[in-house]
């Protein structure tokens, strides 16, 4: 679905992949969650509406919405990765830009703000095959040329516009 018009998901692929495909590092949120959120029923401040990890919920009934937005979320925003096998993997992938993994899907799948889920990996890696970012079997978080890698994709993209 995603290649319907292959020149066109390419070009906007590359694009894309210039300015967000890099290793993230142990920081956990790399999204906007926590510049906006949404409010529950129960007066929680949510960072994420997919995101209800009691750590990460402001409990508005205690605290202003300006306590919330200018220091809570800020403080969470700033969480790291503990688990190894998200530091041997995720931290060190440069396909964060494909990849749906975040905090609130290893919360629903794990119970856990750092777990990867395996699926995500699975289709960011299906995607980068397509895109010839990687080879097929390959693992993105071994990848020592990414940054070349990324390049040509966005060369080979800019000639067939």
């Amino acid at each position: 679905m995603l290649n319907r018009d292959e020149q066109s998901y390419c070009r906007s692929s590359a694009e894309f992949a210039l300015g967000f495909m890099r290793p993230q590092g142990d920081l956990l949120f790399t999204c906007s969650a926590g510049e906006t959120g949404c409010v529950d029923a129960y007066g929680g401040y949510q960072m994420c509406m997919m995101l209800r990890h009691p750590d990460t919920v402001y409990d508005l009934r205690s605290g202003g919405l300006r306590e919330g937005l200018t220091e809570f979320f800020p403080r969470v925003r700033q969480l790291r990765a503990t688990n190894p096998d998200y530091l041997r993997r995720c931290a060190r992938c440069f396909l964060k830009g494909l990849c749906e993994q975040c905090p609130a899907k290893s919360w629903a799948e794990h119970g856990t703000l750092d777990t990867p889920v395996e699926y995500c990996c699975q289709m960011a890696h299906a995607q980068a095959v397509y895109l010839g970012l990687l080879v097929e079997n390959e693992r993105a978080w071994e990848v020592t040329d990414w940054q070349a890698r990324v390049q040509r994709l966005a060369d080979r993209a800019l000639q067939r516009s």
